[in-house]
This record gives structure tokens, C-alpha cells and sequence, in this order.
């Protein structure tokens, strides 16, 4: 039971629970179990602290990228963009259906990490691809256009991607996806 408390075993806290309400238990093995219980306790939550610094750290640094480009756009261009939104949307949910679709798989001749890596390099990969697929197809048209006119073009696109992934059962329609 110490052992358990010394590796920080997660998957032992159902046992270690069983085990202080179990009449076949000495109190001894009883208090043995409850102090290794709050022994992983805290180690469970000092990891889902991290874990909770380290996905604020993400989402800001993405949010980040999206206000540098938003900068870039509307401080030093000059130009009303009001599609940053959806085209981040796009990029998502392309990282998004690729990373659930290679859920299960790894390369056989890789660690499983390296594997998730390289995975997760593609669906990034695929996901700026996409994104900026979608900045040549807003701007193509509208190329010429300046002022409140490129910004009612960028809003409609900014609609058009919004409806898509709203209705569209692929992309987890209004509810979006899980996995």
C-alpha cells in the first residue's frame, strides 16, 4: 500500500477506496490505505494544476498568433478584415478531423510518441494549408476592393464558414465535434 503512495499510482485509488471500507481490512492497512490516498491526492492535483497552466498557455499562445495577424492586417495594412475568425475556424477544424482520424493509428517502426508527434505535425501542417487556401479563395475575388466593401466581403465569407460548419454533419453541426 506505501508503494502506492511512493509511485503515485492513479489507477490504484479504486482499490486503495475499497480497501477502507472493507470489513477483511486491518485498521492498520485501512490507515496505510488513506494516507496513500491523499499521498496521490495531492499528486493528482498538482498534475491537473499543470495541466491547467499548460492548455491556458496553449490557447493564449494561439490567440496570440490570431491578434499578431490582426495587427498585421488592420495596423500596418490598413485593411478591414473581418474574417480572422473563420479562417482560424477553418484551420481548426482541419487539425481537428485529422487529429481524431489518426486516433488509433501509430507507426509501427516509431515510439508511440514520436508517432503522436509526427501526427500532430501533419494535422498542423494540413491545418495552415487549409487556412490559407481559404485566404486565396476570399481574396481572389476581392482583390480589388478597399475599405467598408472588402469588409462586407470578408463578413459574408465569415458567414458562408459559419453556416458550413453549423449544418454540415462532417464538422459535428451545431454541437460541434467530440473525441
Amino acid at each position: 500500500v506505501n508503494k502506492l503512495a511512493e509511485i503515485r499510482s492513479l489507477a490504484s485509488l479504486d482499490l486503495l477506496r475499497a480497501m477502507t471500507t472493507s470489513e477483511d481490512e486491518s485498521e492498520e492497512a485501512k490507515a496505510a490505505a488513506l494516507k496513500s490516498i491523499a499521498v496521490i491526492g495531492r499528486y493528482q492535483q498538482k498534475v491537473e494544476a499543470a495541466g491547467t497552466v499548460f492548455r491556458g498557455l496553449s490557447a493564449g499562445s494561439v490567440l496570440l498568433v490570431v491578434a499578431l495577424g490582426l495587427a498585421i492586417t488592420f495596423g500596418l495594412m490598413g485593411v478591414i478584415n473581418m474574417a480572422h475568425g473563420e479562417m482560424m475556424a477553418v484551420g481548426a477544424y482541419t487539425a481537428a478531423k485529422i487529429t481524431l482520424g489518426l486516433a488509433g493509428l501509430r507507426l509501427a517502426f516509431l515510439p508511440e510518441a514520436v508517432s503522436d508527434q509526427l501526427f500532430f505535425a501533419l494535422a498542423l501542417s494540413a491545418a495552415m494549408a487549409a487556412a490559407g487556401l481559404a485566404g486565396v479563395l476570399v481574396g481572389l475575388p476581392s482583390l480589388r476592393l478597399r475599405g467598408d466593401y472588402l469588409a462586407i466581403v470578408t463578413l459574408g465569407f465569415g458567414e458562408i464558414i459559419r453556416s458550413v460548419i453549423e449544418n454540415m454533419p462532417a464538422l459535428g453541426q451545431a454541437t460541434g465535434l467530440s473525441g
